[in-house]
């Protein structure tokens, strides 16, 4: 049995306050501690993690818990049915059917073409337009060219690539010539050209775009001058060419494989890594050659929740990964090129800064 000890100068009535204190210091303490841990629990809530994209059984991506997506994500293209854009966005909607509980809708911009920030703006009048339930193809290549040299409206770089939905391919587009032309290789186009002055004729798309930037940018490199011919897209210069309008041409993959295949046009050079397709043609990249790529992926409204736009790289990531779109890239000749919205952001924002200069020296910085 414990023994009570009084100490010296103290009462057993003291001992019962102070017994009191202790016991009413513990519960004191126990309450403070189950109000810090509320606290606590009600600052994680506050500060937790955006709801983050997860998969069913079905390998379907499950809707998010505030509801998205509530009805058909839709995937706007700004050109005409048989456009470049116009067969990635269907591939892509194929592709991603069978992983989204929602369906998926591919439309054309009416109006004819349009730049990537109209179409921003126009899904401000739609309803869900600004939430996730829009995206549109985009050729991020394009997107700091074109701000520099159109410019944008209100949008900048910056904000645009908020909305960066995925990057998932790389289309190194040819330099082409006629089979017949008196060259054999882009060395002789080179020395023609030098020997000609102001014969040299070179299809292009709108003068300021990647396509016609990279033309600027060899002719710099290997001291050659030519005369550009722009196009409304690359299959309108194809044709340019094909009818003896030019001497050469830089045009898109597929509208142009027909015909080297035939054995009327040549490849001259190939603007970034090349493809297989093109074998044997030299390409920017070997060459040590700065040069634009055509890079193709969805933008949504920039001002779309995160949790929204992480559940859309998703869904395209997944259906990047499909064996239809591996049927694209490999008919086509083009590069798998996976890149997230931060990735995406960072690779755009240093093609910007290397081509600034460029569009400045050549005089076609928007003023």
């Amino acid at each position: 049995m414990d023994k009570l000890i009084i100490k010296r100068g103290s009462t057993a009535g003291g001992l019962v306050i102070n017994a009191r204190n202790k016991i009413f210091r513990s519960a004191a303490a126990l309450l403070a501690f189950l109000m810090l841990a509320v606290a606590s629990t009600v600052v994680t809530a506050a500060t937790a993690p955006e709801a983050r994209p997860t998969w069913g059984p079905d390998n379907k991506l499950q809707r998010l818990p505030d509801g998205f997506p509530s009805g058909p994500i839709t995937i706007w293209n700004a050109f005409p049915p048989g456009h470049e854009d116009d067969v990635y966005a269907r591939v892509m909607a194929k592709a991603a059917e069978g992983h989204s509980p929602v369906p998926l809708v591919v439309r054309s911009k009416s109006a004819g073409p349009r730049l990537w920030w109209e179409t921003l703006d126009y899904f401000k009048t739609l309803p869900n337009g600004t939430d996730g339930h829009h995206v549109e193809v985009a050729v991020f290549a394009a997107v700091p060219i074109r701000l520099r040299t159109v410019g944008g409206g209100d949008w900048t770089l910056k904000e645009t690539l908020k909305g960066t939905v995925v990057m998932t391919e790389e289309e190194s587009l040819p330099l082409a010539s006629m089979s017949d032309a008196p060259w054999k290789d882009l060395d002789g186009m080179i020395r023609w050209a030098k020997a000609n002055p102001g014969k040299l004729r070179i299809a292009t798309s709108a003068i300021g775009s990647s396509v016609h930037l990279n033309a600027e940018m060899l002719a710099a490199a290997r001291g050659f001058t030519f005369v550009a011919l722009p196009h409304k897209g690359t299959a309108l210069g194809l044709a340019t060419m094909l009818g003896g309008g030019a001497e050469a041409v830089t045009a898109n993959i597929g509208p142009v494989l027909p015909h080297v295949q035939a054995g009327k046009v040549r490849i001259l050079l190939q603007w970034g890594k090349g493809t297989a397709v093109f074998k044997g043609a030299p390409t920017t990249e070997a060459l040590g050659l700065f040069a634009v790529p055509t890079t193709r992926g969805l933008l949504t409204y920039p001002d779309a929740p995160a949790a929204h736009i992480a559940w859309l790289t998703a869904l395209f990531e997944k259906a990047a990964a499909a064996a239809s779109y591996e049927a694209r890239l490999t008919s086509l000749g083009l590069s798998r090129r996976i890149m997230g919205p931060q990735e995406t952001a960072r690779y755009m924002l240093e093609l910007d800064s290397r081509v600034a200069p460029f569009i400045e020296k050549l005089g076609l910085a928007k003023k």
